[in-house]
């Protein structure tokens, strides 16, 4: 794999850092690490970035001795590269990583959701100072209003007070003395169509932040929530849904929930028994190369529980139509009645 091969596989940039290789290599890697991902080319894919990887780092490994030698006021043409362009240091915060719950109706036709994001800043109350002027003085704790500290050979000024022995500056509320406040923001995250359990999906510059350094990114792994109907195995979507005993016998149109809506399917006449039906395409969508799933529906007879006496009349002819006819509509009981009451 050459490395312009490499570089483009990571989505890198020529004079990537060891840092970017392996931040960029870990987020594709959950995206695509075969236990995790069912797609028929996650195997292969994971290999060539693996492969990637390790190709960057050696290159990396093998240009730090160039880098060492070159003077302090020189430049390396990997440096020129990281900059060309940028205008900035190729160093970045750290990245931030959360989970996103979502619903298979979200999964499937995709969203936006927003996040909320928390981090630790600046309290801009006391200014990170985790204190504010007070106009009255407090007794200092550290000297007890004295001015001065008992060290070996003798007594020093407090420096907490400046030898004062009272403080002219109190704990501030907000913050508690700790300097640091919690900021919250909130950032809308795209979920596309087709999204699957543990995807990971990268928003730029919404990570860490740190003085002098770019943003990290926003790492979302996504997770799909169950469902009381749908269940997602491989690329098919799988639900079951029961039908009257009756219907199954007699056939008919019934509909079907789908995330996209629902639809009506022809029931052809049958036994009143277990069926499965699949509608091609119609499953999980298709992503990449990786074709649609199928729909597969259980069917489960349900039989009535109770009559009136309406239905008790109209119904008790037909009844004593099919024990007449038992052999041919009930084999069963035909088969039981046959061996057991002669």
């Amino acid at each position: 794999m050459t490395l312009g091969e490499a570089q483009h596989l990571l989505g890198l940039t020529a004079g990537a850092s060891e840092l970017d290789i392996k931040r960029a290599f870990r987020r594709l890697a959950m995206k695509w690490h075969p236990d995790r991902n069912n797609a028929p080319e996650s195997a292969e894919t994971f290999r060539r970035l693996r492969a990637a990887h390790d190709s960057l780092l050696g290159y990396r490994s093998g240009d730090r001795e160039q880098r060492d030698d070159e003077s302090a006021t020189g430049r390396s043409d990997a440096e020129d590269s990281a900059d060309d362009g940028a205008g900035r240091n190729s160093a970045r915060a750290p990245d931030r990583e959360i989970d996103l719950e979502i619903s298979v109706e979200e999964a499937y036709l995709g969203c936006i959701r927003s996040v909320r994001v928390e981090e630790a800043r600046p309290c801009p109350d006391c200014d990170g100072l985790g204190s504010k002027p007070s106009p009255r003085g407090h007794l200092c704790v550290d000297c007890h209003g004295s001015g001065r500290l008992r060290v070996a050979g003798g007594l020093k000024p407090c420096e907490a007070c400046d030898g004062k022995g009272y403080r002219y500056r109190v704990t501030c509320p907000c913050c508690d003395g700790l300097g640091r406040a919690i900021a919250a923001r909130e950032v809308e995250v795209v979920i596309p169509g087709g999204s699957r359990e543990a995807d990971v999906l990268c928003v730029e510059g919404e990570g860490a932040t740190a003085d002098g350094l770019a943003n990290g990114d926003l790492l979302i792994t996504v997770r799909v929530a169950p469902h009381p109907l749908y269940r997602v195995v491989g690329n098919d979507l799988v639900l079951e849904r029961p039908v009257g005993a009756l219907r199954m016998l007699l056939g008919g149109r019934i509909r079907i929930p789908h995330p996209r809506g629902d639809f009506v399917l022809a029931l052809e006449a049958g036994p009143a028994a277990s069926r499965e039906w699949c509608i091609r395409g119609e499953g999980w969508p298709a992503r990449g190369e990786v074709e649609a799933g199928d729909l597969r529906i259980r069917l489960e007879p349900v039989m009535p529980r109770e009559l009136d006496p309406s239905l008790r009349d109209i119904l008790a002819p037909i009844a004593d139509l099919i024990d007449k006819r038992a052999a041919q509509f009930e084999p069963e009981v035909h088969a039981w009645e046959s061996r057991w009451l002669p």
